[in-house]
């Protein structure tokens, strides 16, 4: 980070690492999102990403500890709270989907 910050800024390690967690956490968010998007389930889609921000405006401003842990843990906890939610709509779909359209056994044709 010296590279390009000045020399009096520095981010503990800890800090990096929380926010690099909560990037990739983020990312799920966006992919369990565009899957939803993907099976035509709009509401859900809206529902997941304002059940991430209100969980993430929740714990930024009622957990008592320092606002570096409240930033780290409330980047974190609003995606994870906004892909299950997807990841369970997305699930449910699914297994409405199995049991609407079973397996059919794959039928083979002989040759004449």
């Amino acid at each position: 980070m010296a590279t390009f910050f000045k020399p009096g800024y520095e981010v503990p390690g800890v800090i990096l690492a929380a926010l690099t967690f909560a990037s990739a956490c983020t990312g799920c968010l966006m992919i369990t999102g565009t899957a939803t998007l993907a099976l035509e389930q709009h509401r859900w889609y809206v529902l997941g990403w304002v059940a991430a921000s209100v969980m993430a405006f929740t714990a930024l401003w009622v957990l008592p500890f320092p606002l570096e842990i409240r930033v780290g843990l409330s980047l974190i906890a609003g995606p994870v709270v906004g892909g299950l939610l997807h990841a369970m709509v997305l699930s449910t779909i699914s297994r409405t989907k199995r049991l609407h359209y079973p397996r059919t056994p794959a039928t083979h044709h002989s040759e004449v």
